[in-house]
């Protein structure tokens, strides 16, 4: 029998399978077919799905909403390698993308697992509980799911703090004194941070304010004072550190709990009660300076991924029945939510349907 799987698996299906990406449910992970755009204002290239009709396209990173896609040739979707090994003797682990028969047609299908057999699922207000608890996502997998909603640079500004300067593509302040000098991001006209995508332009939808936010930048510091970070999610957290030289800093406020990273290694975790999104924030986070001469170089701001119900698309008010999978089934959902079919309207795919894993994806 053993021989016979061998067999069947690996020299008559073959032991990878390319497969190319014709949808655009798993962007920004995953392309399918799009339009490269390069906006007119500040320069940031992004893609644009090519089935959404659109001739004007908004910029995230600037605002500017007169970049146009007419003529912008269409290129293709993504190309996968498929290992057909990778789920023979395991199952998948949550988080983890894996290619299976869609439940509906029988095609090949690429999404995120996020349930596992015997689990039960449930999604409320954006998050994905299982069990009746938010499911946590860990560093690599927070960096391989957050979207990108800013990068400041010079088209482009929207960090403003006393004292602080743009200058050589960096934010910087020079050496102060005790008092703390804070940089607040502040998003356009006061609006709260949605879960809107430059990829979905000319898609009409319900957009959903998101509390989930992270943001990163190089820094390099001088002097012995103190940096510190502050988020407003709802509920407010501070984390002061004394740094040096350069490091990658790195604070998610993602599945309820803050967590501030330097270069990849935890330095705080604060968990949030709260569920409230911030609605009409115009400066959700920020980080300041005492006694320090700080460069911020690489300032980006980010969301998690807004994981809405079939309920709260359609705009219903009450909650989605929790799923509980059995013993051979998997959840599973599409990192474009507002575009992805997935188990949301299948229900549990049965692991007998898997293909296997994309190698070299996040």
């Amino acid at each position: 029998m053993i021989l016979a799987l061998v067999l069947r698996t690996w020299l008559v299906m073959g032991l990878v399978e390319p497969v190319l990406i014709a949808g655009s449910s798993m962007v920004p992970t995953l392309l399918g077919p799009h339009c490269s755009v390069t906006c007119q204002k500040c320069g940031n290239k992004f893609a644009v799905g090519a089935e959404f009709e659109t001739a004007r396209v908004e910029c995230l990173a600037c605002g500017f909403a007169a970049n146009s896609a007419d003529g912008v040739p269409v290129e293709l979707g993504d190309r996968l390698v498929v290992d057909r090994t990778a789920f023979q003797f395991r199952k998948p682990q949550r988080w983890e993308i894996a290619v299976f028969h869609s439940p509906a047609d029988s095609q090949l299908t690429v999404k995120r697992v996020v349930g596992l057999p015997g689990e039960t699922v449930e999604l409320r207000n954006g998050d994905v509980w299982i069990n009746d608890q938010v499911a946590a996502k860990n560093l690599s997998t927070m960096r391989a799911m957050r979207q990108l909603v800013h990068e400041e640079r010079n088209a482009a500004q929207r960090w403003q703090g006393v004292g602080w300067q743009w200058r050589d593509g960096a934010r910087q302040i020079a050496a102060n004194d005790d008092d703390w000098h804070w940089l607040r991001y502040q998003h356009p006209n006061g609006e709260p941070i949605t879960d809107d995508a430059a990829y979905n332009a000319g898609l009409t939808r319900r957009l959903f304010p998101v509390r989930y936010l992270c943001f990163s930048a190089n820094v390099h510091v001088q002097g012995q004072g103190q940096l510190a970070v502050r988020f407003d999610n709802g509920e407010q957290f501070s984390w002061e550190g004394d740094l040096r030289g350069d490091v990658l800093l790195e604070v998610f406020t993602f599945d309820r709990r803050c967590q501030v990273f330097l270069d990849g290694e935890l330095a705080a975790t604060n968990y949030f009660a709260s569920t409230t999104p911030i609605i009409g924030s115009a400066g959700p986070l920020a980080i300041g300076a005492k006694n320090l001469a700080v460069a911020l170089s690489d300032l980006r701001v980010y969301h998690d991924i807004y994981h809405a119900s079939l309920n709260e698309e359609l705009g219903i008010a009450r909650t989605t029945s929790p799923i509980v999978l059995g013993a051979n089934e998997i959840f599973v959902l599409g990192d474009n939510v507002p575009v992805s079919l997935d188990s949301r309207y299948w229900g549990p795919v049965p692991l007998r349907l898997l293909v296997g894993k994309p190698l070299g994806v996040r």
